[in-house]
């Protein structure tokens, strides 16, 4: 169990150091750090009996205050109990409007650790920049 806590700081590790690192919800329930919430879930099965894998984690990639469009990540986790060790198998992206309808979805299927997107690039693939068509001049040139 103890290789198993291990396994968990580990993979939060590698997500915070993505920039994913703010909370997170396991298979619905379970808010907060993704360390604390997969430990939860782990200890909330009981003794004795093993965890359901793989788990859905969702977080929000990027929230506006004013209560605007966002963008939310969910990762499939998977677990490997030969080595006791935590993968994402795919990250799913969306861009949603303020009442929950998608605007724009990617689905990636994950099979390393480097192919998990940072927090920044996963926003930029659903989301359309506009800054370059805002800098562009309008009107009349002095």
């Amino acid at each position: 169990m103890e290789k198993f806590k291990e396994s968990i700081i580990a993979f939060s590790q590698l997500l915070s150091g993505k920039g994913h690192d703010g909370h997170f919800n396991v298979n619905g329930a379970f808010a907060g750090p993704l360390a604390e919430c997969l430990d939860w879930y782990t200890k909330w099965k009981g003794p004795g009996t093993k965890p359901d894998w793989p788990v859905s984690v969702f977080t929000y990639s990027e929230w506006a205050p004013d209560n605007s469009r966002y963008v939310s990540s969910t990762f499939k986790i998977d677990h490997d109990p030969a080595i006791q060790q935590l993968f994402v198998t795919s990250m799913e992206i969306e861009h949603k409007s303020i009442a929950g309808h998608s605007i724009a979805k990617l689905t990636l299927r994950i099979t390393d650790p480097a192919d998990i997107p940072t927090k920044k690039q996963a926003i930029q693939s659903v989301k359309p920049d506009f800054s370059a068509r805002l800098q562009r001049k309008r009107g009349l040139k002095h």
